[in-house]
């Protein structure tokens, strides 16, 4: 497992530190692959998920913090999947699969021009 080292503070994802704090974190195996660590210092989501009546489902790791959004897997889930999560105090994190910026401003654009759609169509007060 490639592991990296942050802080908790204002300090980017990704740059290797040799000094760390424990942070709490996700230890998680996906049916029988290598066990991988997901934590970061604002939100750090797994996301199991079954729909219905389609049946599709999925599998998502991600977190956000400090203006990114970072995923470690997003997957679709299939019948016979395992997916095993121990909550885990670490300093040591997997690299994720993406690393997105998350812009805040785009987001309360997309916000507000959805609002503006469900008063027009009188879906919202």
């Amino acid at each position: 497992m490639k592991n990296i080292y942050l802080c908790r503070g204002r300090i980017p994802f990704g740059f290797v530190l040799f000094k760390s704090m424990d942070m709490l974190g996700f230890e998680i195996t996906i049916n029988e692959e290598e066990p991988f660590v997901a934590a970061a210092d604002n939100f750090t989501d797994v996301i199991l998920n079954i729909g219905y009546p389609r049946n599709d489902g999925s599998i998502y790791v991600g977190a956000s913090g400090y203006g990114r959004r970072y995923v470690w897997r997003g997957m679709d889930a299939r019948i016979g999947d395992k997916v095993k999560v121990r909550v885990v105090s670490t300093g040591r994190v997997s690299l994720p699969q993406e690393v997105k910026p998350s812009d805040c401003h785009r987001l309360m654009e997309d916000y507000k021009a959805l609002e503006a759609e469900l008063l027009r169509r009188g879906w919202m007060e």
